[in-house]
């Protein structure tokens, strides 16, 4: 039945358009994943021999001196947890969070801007498995109440509903002054750089991990923002944060641009089947796709 069906086939040129499209966002999929790979290479280096991965027992035996008296519960006290916290407060390689970021405390409310509709950043609108923020424009007479933090560019952002599930992203640019909900913590660098630094060690395992020591609940696990600034992270230098930042910055560039690419291929191929894609352009010359050369962090790939 399949193949009885009828399908648009244009000029060769066309298909070349959309085709390479597609093609040029496999190469950013593939650059990106190389810098994946670079960046996870160099986080270990920063990591080595921290216990993150370290496995606890059924059983926890706890000395006095272990004993936190902010929390008395045996989730926080589980050994595992025990032994990478002071395994991080012992190695003068890392240092709390609030010493090199903050948390903001900018607030947004609900006309008070003039604006009739507002750009909402949501938990689900942070891709765990690329860091990558997107929102959805709503009315603002239509505000949910949680819609209260105003962020600004390069802010990141933390979940602290279900840690566990790493969603960490980082705020465009082009989202500067957009509002996200309150079950976020806003953590603002110092500079872009920094920013990148800080989603990349904050969607590391050993930074999940100090989260969800603690957390208050077991089937809905949630953690207070204030949480944020205590947990330990590398130290590096500068010029490594700055590195890894880039690094980052690079991955992240690649993944949208390959989305971007896929999202104009559809819009391409939708376009043609109405009737309103610019086929004669294409067919001249005069309307051609993004090549390699147009996309810079593919050129520091090949470099």
């Amino acid at each position: 039945m399949v193949r009885a069906f009828a399908i648009p086939r244009p000029d060769i040129k066309v298909q070349e358009h959309i085709a390479g499209q597609l093609r040029l966002a496999e190469r950013c999929r593939a650059a990106a994943s190389r810098e994946h790979e670079k960046l996870g290479t160099e986080l270990a280096t920063l990591y080595e021999g921290c216990p993150y991965d370290a496995l606890s027992s059924l059983t926890t035996i706890v000395a006095p001196a272990e004993i936190d008296d902010s929390r008395l519960d045996t989730w926080y006290h589980q050994r595992h947890f025990i032994t990478l916290t002071e395994w991080l407060r012992r190695n003068p390689a890392f240092v709390e969070l609030g010493k090199v970021a903050s948390l903001s405390s900018d607030r947004w409310s609900p006309g008070a801007h003039g604006q009739s509709t507002f750009r909402y950043i949501e938990i689900s609108n942070v891709d765990s498995m690329t860091g990558h923020v997107s929102h959805s424009e709503v009315p603002v007479e239509n505000a949910p109440s949680r819609a209260r933090k105003l962020l600004r560019g390069f802010d990141v952002l933390a979940s602290t509903v279900r840690p566990n599930r790493g969603a960490v992203g980082l705020v465009p640019d082009s989202l500067d002054g957009a509002v996200a909900t309150t079950g976020f913590a806003v953590v603002r660098a110092v500079s872009k750089t920094d920013a990148f630094f800080l989603l990349a060690v904050l969607r590391h395992p050993a930074s999940t991990a100090q989260l969800m020591r603690c957390n208050t609940g077991s089937a809905y696990p949630a953690i207070e923002e204030s949480v944020l600034p205590q947990i330990w992270i590398p130290g590096a230098k500068p010029g490594t944060r700055k590195s890894l930042g880039a690094r980052e910055l690079r991955r992240t560039t690649l993944l949208q641009t390959a989305v971007d690419l896929v999202d104009q291929a559809k819009a391409d191929v939708e376009a043609l089947i109405e009737g309103t894609l610019d086929v004669q352009a294409i067919l001249a010359g005069t309307l051609k796709p993004p090549t390699a050369d147009d996309i810079p962090e593919l050129a520091e790939d090949d470099a």
